[in-house]
């Protein structure tokens, strides 16, 4: 049999995504057992590291990987990654915060949904009635007792948006974060978010307190507020994940970091990430012909199972 050009019989394994409900991975397990060839599973963000370090000609680096969602080894929603990869093994030294995500897949397109589960995680009942009734706040926090949880940099970015009204109601896929984009564009740092660390078998930086003191400042009815106060919140956050990178690379005597996942098409987080890391005096790498989002995840799965059918060097 052909395989887009390729015979079977020149391939004995196959890759594909942990998530359970990719067609993709029910596409890889059907062809695995049709030609009796092994079905190896890779995680979301270790695929996009291995992308990026084929991209970039490295064989390690320590990578921030950012998106909306990808399946993690502990079946939770990974989004805001740092992570210490091989082509031969990946460990998971941080991540943001996880938060809410109130009906699942629903909080997505209703963004109003993970801004009340931060505040009303918070105690700011006051904020939360700005963007949902009485019989809302009831139903979410219902629902909230058994909502999934994420680390995910793009639901951040979602949420702030909506909070700051940049996007009230999302209409196309990545629509809050995009329109957030021109803010961060246009001003500087003007405003101290102070981010909070929480060690436990990784680091974690905590995205509540930073949204809590988002709060204490107040009116954000002008552009000119709205773009400060979104460019300062998002650095804080860059600013924590290349300290904790730039860590992983001194305990393991690596020279780069690197960027990729959807969020790395943000132009100014990149940018952002790009001058923190130089301060440090590491190589930044950044993705040039292999696409930064899911466009790209298929290279890096590929180049994964390459090397782990080659010998586990990890």
């Amino acid at each position: 049999m052909e395989l887009l050009g390729l015979s079977m019989d020149n391939i004995d394994a196959i890759g594909v995504d942990m998530h359970p409900r990719y067609s993709t991975r029910r596409y890889g397990k059907k062809l695995s057992e049709e030609f009796s060839v092994d079905l190896m599973e890779v995680q979301h963000h270790w695929a996009h590291a291995a992308s990026l370090m084929l991209d970039a000609g490295v064989a390690e680096a320590v990578a921030l990987t950012l998106d909306g969602t990808g399946y993690g080894t502990d079946g939770k929603a990974w989004g805001g990654e740092i992570l210490h990869s091989s082509y031969y093994s990946f460990e998971r030294v941080g991540s943001l915060e996880e938060i809410p995500l109130i009906g699942g897949d629903a909080a997505i397109k209703d963004t109003r949904r993970i801004v009340f589960a931060i505040f009303s995680t918070l105690g700011r009942d006051t904020v939360t009635t700005y963007f949902v009734d009485e019989k809302e706040a009831e139903v979410m926090e219902k629902l909230m007792k058994k909502a999934p949880k994420t680390s995910s940099f793009g639901r951040v970015l979602d949420a702030l948006s909506r909070y700051l009204g940049i996007c009230e109601r999302m209409t196309y896929d990545g629509e809050p974060a995009m329109k957030l984009e021109k803010y961060l564009t246009r001003r500087e740092l003007n405003y101290e978010f102070n981010t909070n660390i929480e060690n436990k078998n990784r680091e974690i930086v905590r995205t509540l307190p930073l949204f809590d003191q988002l709060a204490d400042y107040g009116d954000v009815s002008t552009e000119k507020k709205k773009a400060d106060l979104a460019y300062s919140f998002v650095f804080a956050l860059v600013k924590e994940m290349v300290e904790i990178a730039a860590d992983a690379c001194v305990s393991n005597d690596i020279s780069c970091i690197g960027i990729t996942g959807g969020v790395s098409y943000d132009v100014p987080i990149v940018r952002m990430a790009e001058a923190l890391v130089k301060e440090k005096g590491l190589r930044f790498l950044t993705h040039d012909k292999i696409p930064n989002g899911d466009e790209g995840i298929s290279i890096g799965q590929n180049v994964i199972v390459g090397h782990l059918r080659n010998g586990n060097k990890g």
